[in-house]
């Protein structure tokens, strides 16, 4: 709450360079701000260097993977894989504009850094391309795809317009104003103007560098794919749910988790879109389909019970399938 010093401030280049206030109560997982100064002090306590304030055993415990199921590969804020054959650990993500990539190497005793208050450059792209020198790794510029390598059919305004979910239950929405500007929609985000670039290829105006490019999977249903330099490429499915019969007041409701007393009060707004109070913060909402509800980065996928709904189970990026049930206001 009280930074010390000061700050590298966020940027981000919408035609023109500009900073912004950033206000987010948030600790622990995110909104940590440190130096590489820092960090380096970190790294060396953790290969044994130095006298740290922290027990030995503490440290080391805190760089291993405690798991009660096959699979999981996610403990104590680390990240457990391996990049091109060699064991590490990692961490990354972004508050805003200020994003960081750590990668460490146990076997070799490396670690890799990057940090950025700039919402135009790759952590996670440049700390692997550090790596790949420093390893000799050979070139992984084909690993990183920025933008389409080609063009498809023609397909018109009208035909992109809709809400399209990827796998994660990440969401873009695609409309279109009186005036003609088409618009691109993310939740929990601010609307941006897009505009097209060839047939079936549109970007965003003032970030040329985000491009959508739409084509049809095997069943004919249209998929978008988005890319950028700050990310790999990703695809959203449109799909065609059915609407009929569907009351928009049925997801009203205040639910709770019975493990955790935890409390989300869904109240309809206006069309598809909802007001989510969640620790008695009001959250946007918008349904994708009439069981699923995305509300930031969470997921809630409703359940009915005879003709009603009684149940929904939320999951985000490191949660799965946490329960629900309608309770009386």
């Amino acid at each position: 709450e009280n930074i010390q010093g000061p700050v590298a401030r966020a940027y981000f280049n919408f035609d023109t360079w500009s900073t912004y206030e950033w206000h987010w109560e948030v600790v622990g997982d995110g909104n940590i701000f440190s130096t590489l100064g820092d960090q380096i002090v970190w790294e060396k306590a953790l290969q044994g260097y130095g006298e740290p304030e922290l027990p030995r055993e503490l440290l080391a415990r805190s760089q291993q993977l405690e798991t009660r199921k096959n699979g999981f590969r996610y403990g104590h804020g680390l990240e457990f894989g391996e990049y091109k054959g060699l064991p590490y650990t990692y961490h990354e993500g972004a508050t805003g504009a200020w994003k960081a990539t750590v990668a460490r190497f146990p076997d070799q005793k490396v670690a890799f850094i990057t940090m950025t208050n700039s919402g135009k450059t790759v952590p996670s792209m440049q700390t692997r391309q550090m790596i790949d020198v420093v390893f000799d790794l050979g070139d992984a510029s084909e690993n990183f795809i920025t933008k389409p390598e080609d063009i498809g059919p023609f397909v018109s305004d009208e035909q992109i317009l809709g809400f399209y979910v990827a796998p994660d239950n990440f969401s873009f929405e695609f409309t279109k104003k009186i005036d003609g500007t088409l618009v691109l929609k993310r939740v929990g985000r601010g609307e941006i103007e897009i505009v097209r670039e060839s047939d079936n290829v549109f970007r965003q105006r003032y970030d040329p560098d985000f491009r959508q490019k739409f084509t049809k999977n095997e069943k004919g249903e249209m998929v978008v794919t988005a890319y950028h330099t700050t990310h790999a490429p990703f695809s959203l499915l449109r799909g065609d749910p059915d609407w009929s019969d569907f009351s928009p007041v049925s997801l009203n409701g205040k639910f709770t988790n019975t493990e955790t007393g935890a409390v989300i009060l869904i109240e309809h707004d206006s069309g598809k879109n909802y007001k989510v109070f969640m620790n008695g913060q009001e959250n946007p909402g918008v349904l994708v389909d009439p069981t699923k509800l995305l509300v930031n980065n969470y997921a809630l996928e409703f359940k009915k019970d005879t003709s009603e709904i009684t149940t929904f189970v939320l999951s985000a990026d490191r949660i799965k399938n946490v329960r629900f049930e309608k309770r009386p206001k």
